[in-house]
């Protein structure tokens, strides 16, 4: 038995180092993911409030998709980014949504209320982590920034310049104001 463990934590060590800083390119958790400059894949779910969220409801907005756990310690070390960024820019279009892969929903409504948490997180274990599948998840943080015209335009594994981020995608939308949103609709009745 404690072979076994010994092998469970030490794989989880390797991908604990892995997540910390290793290049786009190598990054094996998000290999299948939309890259830089694809569209970002369209879904619809709910949040933990029932309302639901999709990608087109934010068209025309950034949206930083953040993929994470309340079981990862740095998953809740980008809180605080993801807060500032949310109360630094929420009045101009950018729109945080928080994908949990936690599957225990009770323990996840639990930290968020402890946490205060201001923008939206969707439970995607309640969805059959279809969310996660659909962006390649195998690992989180992963956070995705998507740009007005629906495509993604930065992507990170692990920790990460949130906050440089979206300023970089805020100057480039006030550079190109002509840009227009493509995002499909993610229901053709919408």
């Amino acid at each position: 038995m404690w072979v076994l463990c010994s092998l469970v934590l030490a794989g989880l060590a390797i991908f604990t180092v892995s997540a910390v800083s290793v290049p786009e390119s190598q990054a094996w958790w998000f290999e299948d993911g939309p890259g830089s400059g694809q569209r970002a894949p369209a879904f619809s779910a709910k949040d933990l409030t029932g309302t639901e969220q999709t990608l087109a409801k934010y068209a025309g907005n950034v949206v930083v998709l953040h993929f994470w756990a309340t079981w990862c310690g740095y998953c809740r070390a980008e809180i605080p980014k993801l807060k500032e960024v949310h109360q630094r820019w929420s009045s101009r279009g950018v729109t945080i949504l928080a994908v949990s892969i936690d599957e225990d929903p009770a323990r996840l409504r639990s930290f968020i209320k402890q946490a205060l948490l201001p923008y939206e997180v969707i439970p995607d274990g309640e969805n059959d982590f279809a969310i996660s599948l659909e962006y390649g998840l195998v690992g989180v943080p992963l956070t995705y920034i998507i740009a007005p015209d629906g495509r993604v335009t930065l992507r990170f594994a692990g920790p990460a310049d949130l906050t440089g981020a979206v300023e970089r995608v805020l100057q480039d939308r006030a550079r190109n104001p002509r840009v227009q949103p493509s995002i499909q609709k993610d229901n053709p009745t919408e």
